[in-house]
């Protein structure tokens, strides 16, 4: 084999751990499953990390493309919703990618330049990245190593520590010592110190977190109480699309139609809350904008004509009337049932807009509570500079005028509070925190958390497991139970300790009959926040600028090299 035979096989060596690590992180996920291959994915980075000199040429475009591609295939899911997602798909992939790439990089940097241990170096800086990626721009905390971890439930209760960085803090460091202790081991003698501090702190910590996690749940058990509130939760099965506009009609009352039937059969049953998943109600929500509303005639007939419409659907849907005439009369079957829904909110009298909200509906047809999504979907539900450039949307199949809310709401029911949230805003622990802690100032901390989605966009993809993970770990951070109520698929409830109680099939319809619950556990995590992974973060932030510009200053000496080297004046 000649020298360079072997530079390339010795630089593939680099590519096949980082692809190693990064199907372990994919096999993870839906449809595999495999949740315990969690704790293996950084083994194969923490080797190539671990090498003095990366070998081959080019490695850490090797590196790179290893990484790409495992987010290529886990993030398959973005290219269902529209046919422009096959561009966003590898878009989204090389930058998700990244986290994973700069961890390498960076952890490399502290090992090698600065000397700083891997034990210590690898949870750091993975715990920093992942605080960055729910974050940065809007955050995407999709796809993050704790969320493999969701369906053990006595691993993932160290996340009321300081949030589901502590999950991922807690694996990196184990992983680490493990590969140190064995990879000491192999060397002979010299380093067992160092295969026993390695495997010491492997061993320790996952005593700790399991005790803990035991603990945790034993206490969640004692403090949690069922209340009287028995709730349907309606999930439906509808395939979410973009339709022509010859059929645009047709597919929305198709919606109507199947939650309104899967919502008769649930008032079958005593039920004392109703809950539609998000943007399933057919009927926008219109409300007075301003005070003025009231000497305008025309504004006011608009939001009264709404509010009939709200009110004809409410005592259709849950059970006062029976739709189906019998004779020249409408039958009547019971008392209606509150509902909590997903709508479009409008206020009416100011300039236009609306919202992706849930309202709360009773069961006189009013709307007596309504909240706003306040995190929009990039791309999804806004377009940047899209209110100063409006032809912007043009090029997206989603329309101008969404608004983000202000504010969280804590929407009451026979002495029971919910906080409800908006679809991928439960995957945002910063800001489910801030929902549960506002409330609590304002005398309104929530019995429990209620989701309302719409994944029908992603066909019963892994996409669909990715959010009810955040959901769980939501739940564990806040020590507050959680309701979601999802178009395809995960509906369910979680306890305070994240424990699944109830969950629908994938992409099928079912009324799922819950009781509500709460809790009488806090967290430390609610009072510090994400300040020990912002902490982790800064402790990357040098490094990381170290290394950036180490490489752009060493790629512009050698362009300059290469100039003098070809050009006797640059030499001279």
């Amino acid at each position: 084999m000649s020298s360079q035979e072997e530079t390339n096989t010795a630089g593939l060596k680099v590519f096949w751990l980082t692809l190693a690590s990064g199907l372990c992180f994919v096999l993870s996920f839906f449809p595999f499953g495999f949740g315990w291959l969690g704790w293996l994915a950084p083994m194969g980075v923490l080797k190539v990390i671990s090498l003095e000199n990366l070998p081959g040429k080019r490695p850490k475009t090797q590196i790179w493309l290893a990484c790409f591609l495992c987010w290529l295939a886990l993030f398959q899911c973005v290219r269902l919703p529209h046919w422009a997602g096959y561009i966003g798909w590898p878009i989204l992939a090389a930058y998700l990618c990244t986290y994973l790439f700069g961890f390498v990089m960076v952890t490399r940097c502290f090992v090698h330049r600065w000397r700083i241990p891997l034990l210590l170096a690898a949870p750091v800086v993975w715990t920093g990245l992942e605080y960055v990626q729910a974050h940065f721009c809007t955050g995407i905390s999709l796809g993050m190593l704790p969320h493999t971890q969701a369906n053990f439930s006595q691993v993932i209760q160290v996340a009321d520590l300081a949030g589901c960085y502590t999950i991922s803090f807690f694996m990196v460091a184990i992983a680490a010592g493990l590969f140190v202790g064995t990879e000491s081991l192999c060397c002979g003698p010299r380093n067992l110190k160092l295969a026993t501090f390695g495997l010491l702190q492997a061993v320790l910590l996952l005593i700790f977190m399991l005790g803990y996690g035991w603990s945790r749940l034993e206490d969640a058990d004692a403090k949690t109480t069922n209340l009287d509130l028995r709730i349907a939760l309606i999930q439906g099965s509808i395939d979410t699309r973009f339709p022509d506009a010859s059929e645009i009609d047709e597919y929305l009352d198709s919606f109507t139609r199947h939650y309104t039937e899967l919502t008769l059969e649930a008032c079958q049953e005593e039920v004392d809350l109703v809950i539609w998943p998000e943007s399933m109600f057919p009927v926008p929500d219109a409300y007075p904008a301003d005070q003025n509303l009231s000497d305008d005639l025309k504004q006011r007939t608009e939001q009264a004509s709404y509010g009939l419409l709200v009110t004809a659907h409410v005592v259709t849907n849950s059970g006062r009337i029976d739709p189906s005439p019998a004779g020249p009369k409408f039958t009547r079957i019971k008392p209606a049932v509150p509902l909590l829904v997903g709508a479009n909110s409008m206020p009416v009298g100011g300039d236009y807009a609306f919202y992706n909200s849930g309202i709360l509906i009773s069961d006189e047809g009013k709307v007596v509570s309504r909240y706003g999504k306040m995190k929009l979907v990039l791309f999804g539900e806004f377009v940047p500079l899209g209110d100063v450039f409006p032809w912007l949307y043009n090029f997206f199949p989603i329309p101008p005028g969404l608004k983000a809310w202000d504010r969280p709401v804590g929407m009451e029911l026979e002495g029971f509070t919910f906080s409800p949230s908006i679809c991928f805003e439960s995957t945002y622990p910063h800001l489910m925190r801030k929902h549960v802690n506002q409330l609590d100032q304002d005398g309104k901390k929530p019995d429990m958390f209620v989701n309302l989605s719409n994944d029908g966009w992603f066909y019963g993809s892994t996409a669909l497991d990715m959010h009810f993970a955040n959901n769980v770990l939501r739940a564990v951070e806040n020590r507050t139970p959680m309701l979601i109520a999802a178009n395809t698929g995960f509906s369910g409830q979680i306890d305070s300790g994240g424990r699944v109680v109830h969950k629908g099939p994938r992409r099928q319809p079912q009324v799922l009959y819950v009781n509500a619950m709460a809790s009488d556990q806090t967290s430390l995590y609610r009072t510090i926040g994400d300040w020990p992974a912002f902490l982790c973060f800064l402790a990357v932030l040098p490094c990381f600028l170290s290394w950036f510009f180490a490489l752009f200053f060493r790629k512009k000496l050698e362009l300059t090299e290469q100039s003098r080297a070809t050009d006797p004046e640059v030499s001279s």
